[in-house]
């Protein structure tokens, strides 16, 4: 009995997650803006996102960013394998 009651409020616990990251996803508008993020990830080779605060509406909001003077630099050899790499711009006046 406990067993099945765990893996309830699990099942819960995992459903709310998704509706929250789904939530994130329609917002941020990712499934239109995808159709460009293919193209430069078959052109460039990567894909840069970019992940900001949005202290308005208390969400994250994620768009994808051009790879073209973007530099990818992976910190260590764990960031190889957790798929994790720090992006960075330089902005010339």
């Amino acid at each position: 009995m406990t067993t099945n009651t765990t893996s309830d409020l699990s099942r819960k616990r995992a459903d709310k997650r998704t509706m929250i990251a789904a939530g994130y996803r329609d917002t941020a508008n990712l499934q239109t803006m995808m159709y460009t993020g293919a193209d430069r990830y078959l052109t460039f080779g990567w894909l840069p996102f970019l992940i900001e605060a949005d202290y308005e509406n208390k969400r994250p909001m994620i768009r994808i960013d051009s790879p073209i003077g973007a530099t990818q630099s992976l910190t260590d050899s764990t960031a190889l394998f957790h798929i994790q790499s720090v992006t960075s711009r330089l902005y010339a006046n």
